[in-house]
């Protein structure tokens, strides 16, 4: 409001209101900017002030993308003095290899007035170590989309990094072991009924390495005479989210039957329902029949035993059978006992 007062009565010309109303709307004008400058920089220090008290890094840029401002975490991280910092300057605080990733990944971001990510390392200047973090850029734009300024963030993701690592070197080793041993890994959804085998379990069933698997493909490759029964301790394990150890004979078309031995266990959801199955598959074909050929060695082993002790037992002749450097009995007839007078037991030494 512009009140202007004048002791005598007079009549006001045309000219002189509109001088009037040009000041008034004048002074309106200014004192609008006046208070929106007032609450921006109310704003800007309210900004930095929570920037400031935030864990992570922050900075911001001007349209340019050159940086003018950093929070305080900035400076007590790396040490590098307040106030402007020169290309040069902020860009030592990083991982030298790291940068031509992360200023092409920049540049092209400034060009196209996007969003920008990426992982850089950035020195912790209180110990000298190389830390993982997430650069993060944003632009800011006005009414007509034009960037005005760029603020960012500098997260701290180094023990995520290195956990995922750990995982990665967990997985090949698992890997590396699984192979080693001629086992295959299977991993069965409940939900979804949808199955993921590795390599090694594909060459088991006779799989192609991109075939989408169900676990009804599965069940179709085992030998009928052990499905039922394979299905019956499958569902009783992921029901009640037992360890299941089964053997069954795969039937592949072509191939000779094998004989798979899996252990497996179910894994619950975020409820404790069960969610899927995990597990282990190797092929003991050949150690089973190996297992067999040698039970079968030992029985005819046996039984030449048992033959050659009733023809020594018959034998009209005194016999003793030793075995070994220690002349350890291993059997004797009737006969050969009448002629010593005594009894022998089977295993001592004869001297």
């Amino acid at each position: 409001l512009v009140v202007v007062h004048q002791a005598t009565p007079r009549d006001w010309t045309e000219g002189e209101i509109t001088l009037l109303r040009q000041v008034a709307d004048r002074t309106a004008a200014e004192f609008r900017r006046a208070r929106a400058m007032q609450e921006l920089q109310e704003s800007e220090l309210y900004f930095r002030q929570m920037a400031d008290s935030m864990p992570q890094i922050v900075w911001a840029a001007d349209e340019k993308g050159v940086p003018y401002w950093f929070n305080r975490r900035w400076h007590d991280y790396t040490r590098l003095p307040e106030g402007h910092l020169s290309a040069e300057q902020w860009q030592k605080a990083f991982m030298e290899e790291d940068l031509p990733v992360m200023l092409g990944g920049w540049e092209e971001a400034k060009r196209e007035s996007r969003p920008h990510s990426v992982e850089v390392r950035l020195c912790r200047a209180e110990d000298g170590v190389m830390r993982w973090h997430l650069a993060r850029a944003n632009p800011v734009q006005d009414p007509n989309g034009n960037v005005v300024r760029w603020f960012g963030t500098l997260t701290d993701i180094h023990e995520q990094k290195l956990a995922i690592e750990a995982e990665r070197q967990s997985e090949f080793q698992s890997a590396t072991a699984l192979r080693m041993a001629s086992l295959g890994r299977v991993d069965w959804s409940l939900t979804t009924n949808q199955v993921d085998m590795d390599a090694r379990c594909r060459e088991f069933f006779g799989f192609a390495p991109e075939q989408q698997l169900m676990v009804q493909d599965i069940f179709d490759r085992i030998d009928p005479a052990d499905r039922a029964r394979v299905e019956v301790a499958a569902g009783e394990s992921s029901l009640h989210g037992t360890l299941l150890e089964i053997e069954y004979g795969v039937l592949v078309p072509g191939k000779e039957r094998r004989l798979i031995s899996s252990i497996s266990q179910v894994a619950a959801d975020v409820d404790g329902k069960p969610a899927r199955v995990y597990g282990v598959l190797g092929d003991v074909t050949e150690r089973r029949r190996a297992e067999a050929e040698r039970e079968a060695f030992v029985r005819t082993i046996e039984t030449e035993r048992a033959n050659l002790a009733a023809i020594i037992e018959k034998a009209p002749a005194f016999i003793c059978v030793l075995r070994g450097p220690e002349h350890a009995v291993e059997m004797v007839n009737e006969k050969y006992v009448e002629l010593i007078g005594r009894p022998i037991t089977p295993g001592m030494p004869i001297r």
